[in-house]
């Protein structure tokens, strides 16, 4: 766990920010002060008085440079902000105020399996939440997709290894990891940079001659026209007629520069940003594979690993004109080649400055000359943004997944094993669950069938959740909440929250009816499988639970499924299946002064008490225990 350094480090952003504040203030005042002292000293100099202008210079120069310290403060400002937003982010997840944090992901559940649902993973107080730390919309999509059900195999399976690696080595620098969160914490929230990357996968325009050549000396020739004009050397016809050339040449590229400008204004901030970001990536050392090959995107423009994806459609359909574009501009680190982007954003923002607009396009041609500037970029640079980008929305991914490690005192990463079905845990957590408060429990399960019963409220459905959870943690390459966790090649299927549907005309039976059949089929491909099931064919009556309970279990049940079912019907503790194993558990509770109390302890055998008449006279549905 990183609590005490995440505290020291919140202290000091405090701190900082309280230093920071009182600079700036200073520096308001100061610059106040000195801008009417230099208006005063050169309106002597005006009169006549020699000292009094110089002075007034030098106080204008003085302004000058307290106006920049200004804005590095604010900018050291607006970063220790980001930080302090990063911090109070992590330490809610180490005091339980989690399920506070806004990015839940419900509007995911819809789209997602049956088994992310049953499981918790999307939605309030889910998996998702408490471990997303992405900024970005692609970020977030990226982490989404992690949580699988499947078992990864080959390049998935490599790729899954090379994440835990990686967020090892992430855990040894939280400095690090500070910084670069802190820097996507000035991202605005959900930022996404697609149609930014959906224009430069266009084939960009190529620049004429001609309107190069204008852009440079339209702007010369109108300051020069304008000097000449004050000096009296030419009448002030000149430099009018200049700058309304110039006016009408905006005028009439305004629809091809608008379509540029329009994508760029809005990405000042954020592209500036970035540029922090593939800094800090560049100037690291790192020595886990998957961080180097990272880095090695960054700093030599080179290929994105085979692990980018959906995130980086970098140019498949280029030209070989555009791949050779990419292989000049490859010489420069990510940084450099987004510096002149950014600053250009940074620029083009200060277009909704009304007297800006007017004079920066009467007389410098600015959104001439931006436009052209932008399609620059874009032949020359645009083609490696997007694995550019894709690096960072992967690091968003690890972060998100070192979550668990920073905030819990216990976690360790899962060891892969061949062969037959095994699944093998010590002091086994739910990962949702405060770490003080969950109740560990060992597991050590190979193919068959285990019974779960135990009465209300003792722990079933949460135990079925913990192993759930703790596998799809373990696919997705995050570290698990166990002291030693290894598992074989397993599909994970659920039947846990099962609900009707009224539209659709299904009933809680039916529709549980259907999870177990995907499960029978699942079975008939062969391949090795983790079944959970809730409380089987609740839906029913007794007589008929019973009987399609021991049906089903019959065709689950096999030396290639580990399955584990819990049920309140103590007759299914006796089912048989020839050549199967079948074992039997049990959570059980006790009374302390008349009241009930859970320990949430897994143990062997079937459980021997039950607590719903206890719970029917807690609520005062029934007055007194019946005779």
């Amino acid at each position: 766990m990183l609590k005490k350094f995440y505290l020291t480090a919140r202290e000091s952003a405090l701190a900082e920010k309280t230093a920071c504040l009182r600079r700036a203030h200073w520096l308001v005042i100061a610059r106040g002060a000195t801008f009417v002292l230099a208006v005063l000293a050169l309106a002597g100099g005006y009169d006549g008085n020699a000292a009094a202008g110089a002075l007034g210079a030098a106080l204008l120069f003085v302004f000058a440079r307290l106006v920049m310290r200004y804005r590095r403060a604010v900018r050291q400002l607006l970063l220790l902000e980001a930080r302090l937003a990063v911090l109070d982010g992590v330490l809610t997840r180490l005091d339980g105020r989690w399920r506070t944090l806004p990015e839940d992901g419900a509007e995911r559940r819809a789209g997602a399996g049956a088994q992310l649902v049953d499981l918790q993973v999307f939605g309030p107080s889910s998996l998702y939440q408490y471990l997303c730390r992405a900024r970005t919309r692609a970020g977030r999509d990226r982490l989404a997709a992690a949580f699988r059900t499947e078992a990864p195999a080959g390049a998935a399976r490599a790729r899954v290894s090379a994440r835990h690696a990686a967020i090892e080595e992430l855990l040894r620098h939280p400095q690090l990891a500070l910084s670069l969160e802190s820097y996507g914490a000035l991202l605005p929230e959900g930022q996404d940079l697609s149609p930014l990357l959906a224009a430069l996968a266009r084939e960009p325009e190529r620049l004429s001659r001609p309107r190069l050549a204008a852009s440079l000396l339209l702007p010369a020739l109108n300051v020069l026209a304008l000097a000449a004009a004050g000096c009296g050397a030419v009448p002030w016809l000149v430099p009018g007629a200049l700058i309304g050339g110039s006016f009408l040449l905006t005028w009439g590229t305004e629809r091809a520069s608008e379509e540029a400008l329009a994508l760029l204004m809005p990405l000042a901030q954020a592209l500036g940003a970035y540029r922090e970001i593939f800094r800090t990536l560049e100037r690291a050392s790192f020595v886990s594979p998957h961080l180097v090959a990272l880095q090695r995107v960054l700093r030599e423009g080179a290929a994105a690993p085979e692990d980018r994806r959906e995130e980086a459609p970098v140019q498949g359909n280029a030209s070989d004109a555009a791949q050779a574009r990419q292989a000049d501009a490859s010489c420069r680190t990510a940084s450099e080649s987004l510096r002149h982007l950014a600053r250009l954003a940074a620029a083009v923002s200060w277009r909704r400055n009304f007297f800006f607009y007017v004079l920066a396009n009467g007389i410098f041609l600015f959104d001439f000359t931006a436009g052209l500037l932008f399609r620059r970029w874009c032949r020359r640079e645009g083609a490696r943004l997007a694995a550019e980008l894709a690096v960072w929305h992967e690091w968003e991914v690890l972060l998100s997944l070192s979550t668990l490690a920073a905030a819990r005192e216990q976690t360790v990463f899962p060891t892969f094993l061949e062969g037959a079905p095994r699944l093998t845990a010590t002091a086994l957590q739910n990962p949702l669950l405060p770490e003080e408060a969950a109740v560990p429990n060992d597991a050590a399960l190979t193919a068959g069938t285990t019974i779960i019963t135990g009465s209300n409220m003792s722990g079933k459905t949460t135990w079925l959740r913990t192993i759930g959870m703790n596998v799809l943690l373990a696919w997705t390459g995050a570290p698990v909440c166990a002291a030693s966790f290894s598992l074989s090649p397993l599909a994970l299927y659920t039947s846990i929250r099962v609900d009707d549907s009224l539209a659709a005309g299904v009933s809680t039976f039916y529709a549980e009816l259907l999870r177990i059949k995907e499960m029978v089929e699942a079975e008939k491909t062969g391949r090795p499988l983790l079944l959970l099931i809730d409380e089987i064919f609740k839906g029913t009556n007794s007589a008929d639970r019973i009987t399609g309970a021991r049906a089903a279990l019959r065709h689950l049940t096999n030396d290639r499924s580990i399955t584990l079912v819990s049920t309140h019907d103590f007759e299914l503790c006796d089912l048989t299946v020839p050549g199967a194993a079948i074992e039997n558990a049990h959570f059980e509770e006790h009374y302390e002064d008349g009241k009930i109390a859970f320990d949430y302890r897994l143990r062997a055998g079937r459980c021997e008490t039950t607590n719903a008449v206890y719970l029917l006279r807690l609520v005062g549905i029934v007055d007194e225990e019946p005779t």
